[in-house]
Parts: C-alpha cells; sequence; structure tokens
C-alpha cells in the first residue's frame, strides 16, 4: 500500500479494523454454526434463506477530508458508502435517494454474495444517477442473500457538502415490509444462529 495516497492508506487501514473486528464479535457464532449445523440434518446454505422479508442497511462517511487551500472550505474530499443486504426473500428492487445536489459525487458499487455458502444464481443490476437532485440509486432484481457496497466519492467539494450528505440520512424503499438500519453481515450471521437454534429441541 506504499504507493497509495494517505487518503486511501487510511480507508484500507480503516477497513482493515472494520473486518478484524466483525471476525471477533461473531466468531463465537461462526464455530456454533459450523459445529451444530451436522447434528441437525441440513445444511449451512439453507440456514441463510428467511421465510420474512426484510432489507438491512447502513450508511456512512468514510473519509472526510479538507486540504489546505486558497479558498476556505474547498478542496475537501468525501468518500460515503451505502452498504445494503437482502437477508430475505427477493426483492424485485430497492431505491436509495438522497435530497441534494450530488453532481460532483462519482458512484461505484461492489457485489458480494453474504453467504458464500449458498452462492447465487444472478446478479442484481445496479444503477445510480447523480446528476439531478436527488441523487438516485437503483437496485432491481435484489436477490436473497445479496450485498451490495453503493459508494460516493468526491474529491473537490466544499466541506459544507461533505457535511450535508454525512448528516443526511439516505431514503429507502422496497417492496419489502422491512427496512432495518444495521450491519446486514451481523444480520444475516445473527438470523443464520436463531435459524440454527429453532431446529434444536
Amino acid at each position: 500500500m506504499d504507493g497509495y495516497s494517505p487518503v486511501v492508506q487510511g480507508t484500507w487501514t480503516g477497513m482493515k479494523s472494520d473486518i478484524l473486528k466483525l471476525v471477533r464479535e461473531h466468531l463465537i457464532i461462526v464455530v456454533l454454526i459450523v459445529v451444530l449445523t451436522p447434528l441437525t440434518g441440513i445444511t449451512i446454505a439453507s440456514l441463510f434463506f428467511s421465510r420474512e422479508r426484510e432489507i438491512v442497511y447502513e450508511a456512512y462517511m468514510m473519509v472526510s477530508q479538507c486540504l489546505q487551500s486558497g479558498v476556505p472550505g474547498e478542496n475537501c474530499v468525501g468518500i460515503y458508502q451505502v452498504n445494503i443486504g437482502n437477508t430475505g426473500e427477493h426483492e424485485e428492487s430497492a431505491h436509495l435517494s438522497w435530497p441534494m445536489d450530488l453532481a460532483k459525487w462519482k458512484t461505484d458499487w461492489k457485489i458480494q454474495n453474504i453467504a458464500a455458502d449458498a452462492p447465487r444464481s444472478y446478479d442484481p443490476v445496479v444503477n445510480c444517477d447523480m446528476s439531478e437532485n436527488p441523487g438516485e440509486c437503483t437496485i432491481e432484481q435484489f436477490a436473497p442473500g445479496t450485498f451490495v457496497e453503493i459508494q460516493l466519492v468526491c474529491y473537490n467539494c466544499s466541506g459544507n457538502e461533505v457535511s450535508q450528505l454525512e448528516e443526511l440520512p439516505v431514503d429507502i424503499t422496497s417492496s419489502s415490509p422491512v427496512i432495518s438500519r444495521g450491519n446486514p453481515k451481523v444480520s444475516i450471521l445473527v438470523r443464520r444462529l436463531q435459524v440454527l437454534l429453532s431446529f434444536i429441541p
């Protein structure tokens, strides 16, 4: 990582810290699933899927740093991330919006399979448009077990623009009756443990 900028290095360090924290916090749950699943006669993959419909998400500013310049409040870097996961059944779509001008912000996303032992048969289709107000992202064909990371990045914003996005709650709508705020990966681990325990007398 020596060749990367301080901002990227800081982001990578923070991500490694979050990953290690997640592993430490949920190691016991993982061990219980691996040890007890063979005793129940069901597969680990079947533990993932829930009869309930639920979308779980979290949104936060990963990086907020303003560089020194001749213009107060300018030359600020912001990296904002939304993690959204489908912890229930198939959803046709999920729609995210931010009621502010995000034309300066570039978008990128990454699709993961939360349950590595239950690979999905298709990927959702993600589209983002920040050219209008509000800025919007849509996830179509949101398969069960799908985890989507959406990043909004601005390398030349004002401090006010970065602060506004950080403080502004993302609006999420979906056909799912339950939309919860939290860590999608943690929610799925907890859900697996709950389903597993329901098979144990």
